[in-house]
Formats: C-alpha cells, structure tokens, sequence
C-alpha cells in the first residue's frame, strides 16, 4: 500500500475533512509506539518504519471510511465480508451504547463540579476523573448484565434482524 494508492481512495470518500483529521491524529500515537516497539524488539529501524508507514495509511484509509459511511452501511458492508456474527453484535452494542456512557460520565462530572466549593487543579481534576470512571465501570457492568438478561428473555440469539433502511 502506497501513498499513491491511498490517496485516489482518500479523494473518491469525500470524508468530512475535520472529523477524518480528528481521528487520524487520534490513530497516531498508536502508529508511533507500535514502530517504537518494533524497533526496540529487532532493532531494525527501517523496517519499523515501514510497518508505522503501511500502518499509518491503513489507519487513514480506515478514518476516512468511518467518516465518510453511515454506521448501519459500514455494519452492512462488514457483514457482507463474512465478519463473525459475535464480533459484529459487538460493534453494535458499543457503538449503541457509547453515547449513553458519555452522556452518563459527563453527569457524574457535573454531579461532582456541583458539590466542589473551589475549583481543582489539574492534578486533582485527573485523579477525581479516575475515580469517577471505576464508578461508572462498575455501574456499567451491573447495567450491562441487565441489559444482556434483558435481550435474552427477549429472544436475542447473537445476530441482529437486518433493517430495510
């Protein structure tokens, strides 16, 4: 995979630039500590870099994907490429349920900005952070029980009915 390649299929997406960018220099880090540990493991640089090269195109070819594909097509088309099944409700349930986790720590952020008398430094604001995550993980995994004897009594079976639209 070449720049040259990559670059024709970037053009033909037309993925909305700013988020496609968002999420390229999302992947980024990622890129460089993979080539980091490649080439700390073998000591072979030019091949690190090479593997963050090809990596790092894949990885944009993938943001301008998502950017550019509505979910339920992006879903659609991966189910069409034989994905496993279990894999794919996987993918749905985080996409459908992320949000709602989002939504849920921003609550708990506000819950405790409302009982501060002083603002944090950041040290502080980190460290509450923290705390407020293993809450809301552990307040996830009792609502993802839930949910999942929910959908079992519903009759879910690990596959989705596929929609019309």
């Amino acid at each position: 995979l070449s720049l040259h390649d990559a670059l024709p299929i970037l053009v033909a997406l037309r993925p909305p630039w700013r988020i496609f960018l968002r999420r390229s220099a999302q992947a980024a880090p990622v890129i460089v500590l993979a080539a980091l540990l490649r080439a700390a493991e073998a000591g072979q640089w030019q091949t690190a870099l090479l593997v963050a090269w090809r990596a790092g195109l894949a990885l944009l070819l993938l943001a301008a994907l998502a950017a550019a594909t509505p979910w339920r097509q992006f879903l659609a088309a991966l189910e069409l490429l034989r994905l496993p099944r279990p894999f794919l409700a996987v993918l749905v349930l985080t996409e459908r349920y992320l949000h709602l986790f989002g939504d849920e720590f921003a609550r708990l952020r506000r819950a405790r900005d409302s009982r501060m008398c002083r603002r944090m430094n950041l040290r502080e604001r980190l460290s509450s952070d923290g705390q407020l995550l293993g809450a809301l993980m552990l307040r996830t995994e009792s609502r993802a029980a839930r949910i999942h004897a929910a959908m079992l009594a519903r009759g879910f079976r690990g596959t989705y009915p596929r929609s019309s639209s």
